[in-house]
């Protein structure tokens, strides 16, 4: 699989290091959406807290690309792409990472993301943004499980 002992231990530290990361995200996110705050600062900060919530997922995703030595996409969509490969059974290096109903709902997010690297915060909709925020951490909560079960996969295969 192009992993070594030590170095399937490392992804695994790192991974759950970003999961962390996103837990924490998940608590800002509920501490915005209760505080009440004007229109205007709520889509600043939850579309800040939206695009981190996938850009940590994404890194999760480069990691485990590179660390299974399949290598990262490129060209112009390599984002959508990344997240593509990662509901793969590639034969001989890994299973699927996160499954394609995950893939879906994640890729609105991927979506957000680059919208939002795009345009200036006073054009955000919060119409458009608030399923994304309502559904962070049932989609957070998801992410998690099957990357843990990916993580459990890297355990057996250094056994």
């Amino acid at each position: 699989m192009g992993l070594t002992e030590n170095s399937y231990r490392r992804l695994i530290a790192e991974i759950e290091e970003e999961l962390d990361m996103l837990r924490m995200l998940r608590r800002k996110l509920e501490q915005a959406l209760y505080e009440r705050l004007p229109e205007y600062a709520l889509t600043a900060v939850v579309g800040k807290i939206l695009h981190d919530f996938y850009t940590g997922l994404e890194t999760v995703f480069e990691k485990i690309a590179r660390e299974t030595k399949e290598g990262l996409p490129t060209g112009e969509a390599w984002h959508r792409d990344l997240l593509n490969v990662m509901v793969l059974d590639i034969p001989e290096t890994r299973p699927p990472v996160i499954s394609r109903s995950l893939a879906r709902e994640l890729y609105e997010y991927l979506r957000f993301r680059h919208l939002f690297r795009n345009i200036y915060v006073y054009e955000l909709s919060w119409e458009r943004m608030e399923p994304l925020a309502q559904n962070l951490p049932r989609v957070l909560d998801n992410a998690i499980s099957e990357i843990k079960i990916f993580c459990d996969f890297l355990l057996t295969v250094s056994a």
